[in-house]
């Protein structure tokens, strides 16, 4: 909790020491914060121990064996996508250390980060603030894999924005062979270009409750599908909490956003998008409650939240005064919501407790036979 409150405090220390300088341009300094902050995040995310998060072990283990048996084809066709394999078997041939997996993965996820606010956000201070404070910084330090195919798909964002169809359907391709589950991403296209309807949102959250209600028919051929049967399975129910304040975090988001909207009539067409990923978010997190590994499918529509809620409100709040109060608020309210969880809840996947490689650690390492 300390670590994320001393974090949370750099990054607005960082942000009000650059604007205060009046020499800058607003553009540099908004680009300068930005490179600031994800070098920051970069450098921790590559310190991290071994033991930090819950899988990052796992991936260790898995590197250590790719390069021992490089392309040996008993590596393929396991547990791990082939396109992260041969991620791995190239790192190796800068160093065998394990500790290079974890800067190049690092550093690549940063980027796509940075580009990412960069390229959609108004609010770059918010956008970074909530990719920490709704624990996207934590999860992306312990499911290298999704992130990795998170990250490609929000590099491939653009040509969602273009309407450039065929190179998404690559990107979302490239994005799978790192994690399956990345095949949902292909949704984001048909969000960000429908329309808004009411309608449309009381009938996905009646396909979530239906599918959560019916699901278990199909539980355990999801699970093969993903060959996670043993993982999974064994955690069903164990963060129903976890998906009950992910639910209740985006509806909030929706009905702050349309109350937001309505108030200032801004019939900007990217708020459809907007009210979409609140909604598919929600609906997810309330289908995990029943089935786990769409804890995960969530995050590639939750990810989105980092440029729709500061976008929302930039768009929409008219004087400097309101938005500064609101920003605030938000601030305060996810740095406090952020907290709580680690302190309370650091066994859940999206938050633990951060450990630096330069403190001494035990480096317990957990052996999985299905790599």
């Amino acid at each position: 909790m300390i670590f994320n409150f001393c974090l949370v405090m750099v990054i607005i220390a960082l942000y009000a020491i650059i604007y205060s300088t009046k020499r800058i341009s607003k553009n540099i300094k908004s680009n300068l914060f930005l490179i600031l902050s994800f070098s920051i995040i970069a450098i921790l995310m590559s310190m991290r121990t071994y033991s930090t998060g819950t899988d990052t072990n796992m991936y260790v283990h898995a590197f250590e064996k790719f390069s021992q048996y490089k392309w040996s084809s008993t590596i393929f066709g396991g547990y791990y996508e082939p396109l992260y394999v041969i991620t791995n078997i190239i790192i190796s041939y800068i160093s065998y250390n394990p500790r290079i997996l974890i800067i190049c993965t690092s550093l690549f996820i940063c980027y796509a980060f940075y580009r990412f606010i960069k390229d959609n956000s108004n609010n770059y201070l918010l956008s970074v603030l909530m990719f920490i404070c709704l624990l996207f910084f934590y999860s992306a330090m312990n499911t290298i894999r999704q992130y990795l195919a998170i990250s490609i798909i929000l590099l491939g964002f653009d040509f969602v924005k273009r309407k450039r169809f065929i190179p998404y359907v690559i990107t979302i391709v490239i994005a799978v062979l790192f994690h399956t589950s990345a095949f949902v991403g292909i949704l984001i296209y048909p969000l960000y270009n429908m329309k808004y309807s009411k309608l449309r949102v009381i009938g996905i959250f009646v396909v979530a409750i239906l599918v959560n209600i019916f699901i278990s028919d199909v539980v355990n051929q999801v699970y093969d599908l993903f060959n996670r049967t043993n993982y999974y399975s064994n955690r069903i129910g164990q963060e129903n909490i976890s998906n009950l304040i992910h639910i209740f975090v985006f509806l909030s988001m929706y009905i702050f956003s349309i109350l937001l909207v309505k108030k200032s009539q801004n019939k900007n067409e990217k708020n459809d998008f907007y009210f979409y990923i609140f909604v598919v978010a929600a609906a997810c997190s309330l289908i995990a409650m029943k089935m786990n590994v769409l804890s995960r499918i969530s995050a590639y529509f939750s990810i989105f939240t980092i440029i729709c809620l500061p976008n929302i409100i930039t768009d929409n709040l008219k004087t400097e005064k309101n938005k500064l109060i609101i920003y605030y608020s938000i601030s305060i309210i996810l740095l406090i919501y952020s907290s709580i969880i680690i302190y309370f809840r650091p066994e859940w996947n999206s938050a633990f407790r951060y450990k630096s490689c330069i403190v001494d650690d035990d480096n317990t390492t957990y052996i999985y036979d299905n790599f």
